[in-house]
């Protein structure tokens, strides 16, 4: 998981999206080890990959992490990190993220045709959310008063986002194009809906938990037929939810590809 977090692209360079600048941590070849056992979801996990490439660097200090901010025990919203790197006190939001390019969604740009797998979210709402409310909380006025119990000056503070995503073409149309101004390296793999699953008959399938979607695709999984994927992807399908899998052509080729339950066309 940890491999195939490092490996993921940021979703754009420099701050091309909205004037939000980007902050990579380095990345390190320092072996991630779990130190805890308890279930988190894909995002938690994402956030301590984060936390520990900004411990292996130099000059860097975190403040504070998952920082609450409660006013009237009423939750404002949460701070992802806080930081200190190269004198410069930085507040690091933190986003990962799967999208699928819808070409039936008619948003206000092109940003909301990046739709979640199950079509309930899309990337304009993201970068709304992070411009307009994630990175404002800390100008907040409890926040302002949270922080007096820190040494963060919030008056010199600079504002970054690290967002990666991996982007799903339609099938059939997903050779590499520009996609601009997102990051062509972001693209992963491709997508077909359900009623065309079919077309994939000669393959072999891996369908990994949601967890595994990080990792990339490799041969240490035992495979299954069409048949048997199909019987299993079916019962997500019914459920509206859109499982990632791995597809294994003829040619022994492996690629990630989401099946909806939804159709684009």
């Amino acid at each position: 998981m940890f491999l195939g977090y490092q490996n993921t692209k940021i979703l754009w360079e420099n701050d091309a999206i909205q004037g939000m600048g980007q902050f990579m941590p380095t990345n390190t070849c320092q072996p991630f080890i779990v130190q805890e056992q308890k279930s988190l979801r894909l995002g938690k996990w994402v956030e301590k990959f984060v936390l520990f490439q900004l411990q292996q660097m130099p000059n860097c200090q975190i403040i504070a992490d998952s920082l609450q901010i409660v006013d009237d025990q009423k939750t404002l919203g949460e701070l992802d990190v806080l930081l200190i790197h190269q004198n410069i006190p930085i507040h690091l939001e933190i986003v990962y993220k799967f999208y699928l390019f819808d070409i039936k969604s008619k948003g206000k740009d092109l940003m909301s045709n990046w739709v979640g797998p199950n079509r309930r979210d899309n990337l304009n709402y993201k970068l709304e959310k992070l411009k307009h409310k994630q990175l404002p909380l800390l100008y907040h006025t409890k926040t302002e008063q949270i922080l007096e119990n820190y040494k963060f000056d919030i008056n010199s503070v600079k504002q970054h986002v690290l967002f990666k995503a991996q982007l799903f073409l339609p099938y059939g149309r997903h050779e590499r194009q520009d996609i601009e101004p997102l990051n062509t390296s972001c693209i992963s793999g491709y997508y077909l809906d359900f009623a065309r699953f079919d077309l994939l008959q000669n393959a072999l399938f891996c369908i990994p938990q949601k967890l595994e979607w990080l990792i990339e695709p490799n041969n240490n999984v035992q495979w299954l037929d069409f048949e048997m994927a199909k019987e299993l992807i079916s019962k997500s399908i019914l459920s509206e939810r859109s499982p990632m899998i791995w597809v294994k052509n003829k040619m022994g080729e492996l690629k990630k590809c989401f099946i909806t339950w939804w159709s684009p066309n």
